[in-house]
């Protein structure tokens, strides 16, 4: 992985955990989050998906509305 991609995977991976979809739906129950990595993705954690799984990752967070 090239230092622009490193740097990139960085940042989706912070606004992923920013995002709303992630804290409204993980940030307080992360067994729940894991779970949902391991049977969309077969990894624990996010920092283990390449670029392109963790913008499908984004898409795949359920958008909860209040």
């Amino acid at each position: 992985m090239t230092q622009k991609q490193k740097i990139y995977k960085n940042a989706l991976l912070q606004q992923l955990h920013t995002s709303l979809r992630y804290v409204n739906l993980y940030k307080n129950d992360d067994e729940l989050y894991r779970e949902f990595l391991f049977e969309n993705f077969g990894v624990k954690s996010s920092k283990d998906l390449d670029i392109e799984a963790l913008k499908k990752l984004y898409t795949q967070i359920p958008v909860v509305q209040h």
